[in-house]
């Protein structure tokens, strides 16, 4: 199983229905996340509460990441695709919350699975993915991510 990993930088608004990225998976992969790192680069004061979904249909984006690969000696591309803005919002599956944890602005937040059972992971099949939400925030604020995740 090849790995790999995304960043980006998001503003951090409060939405149910608008994720901050979106990694979804193909017929043939299934999205795995061993590990989450979240923090901000901006200096105030303010608390926030990030969750874990997962998605049933990627809908039409407008820009993605391409994941980079952990491993410099694999060739293969990653099947799994990391979207961040869109035009049609992706359908996030409703009550699937899988992580979800709070913290403040000034703090850095890392989640790391302790073995393979423990991953995240999407559910099988095309359009299937996991979606990382701004679930409660205090004020808006620039939000820094980097997920690393096996195919």
């Amino acid at each position: 199983m090849p790995s790999f990993q995304v960043f980006h930088n998001a503003t951090n608004t409060a939405s149910a229905t608008v994720p901050m990225l979106n990694l979804m998976g193909t017929a043939t992969s299934q999205v795995g996340i061993f590990e989450i790192n979240a923090g901000s680069d901006a200096t105030a004061d303010n608390a926030v509460k990030y969750s874990i979904a997962r998605t049933s249909n990627r809908q039409t984006q407008s820009a993605t990441v391409t994941p980079t690969a952990l491993d410099q000696n694999v060739t293969q591309a990653a099947l799994t695709t990391c979207d961040t803005a869109w035009n049609i919002n992706p359908t996030i599956t409703a009550s699937s919350a899988i992580l979800q944890w709070g913290m403040h602005q000034r703090a850095t937040y890392r989640w790391v699975a302790y073995d393979y059972t423990k991953f995240l992971r999407s559910q099988a099949g095309t359009g299937k993915g996991m979606c990382l939400l701004s679930v409660v925030v205090s004020s808006t604020f620039n939000g820094v991510f980097s997920i690393s995740f096996d195919e």
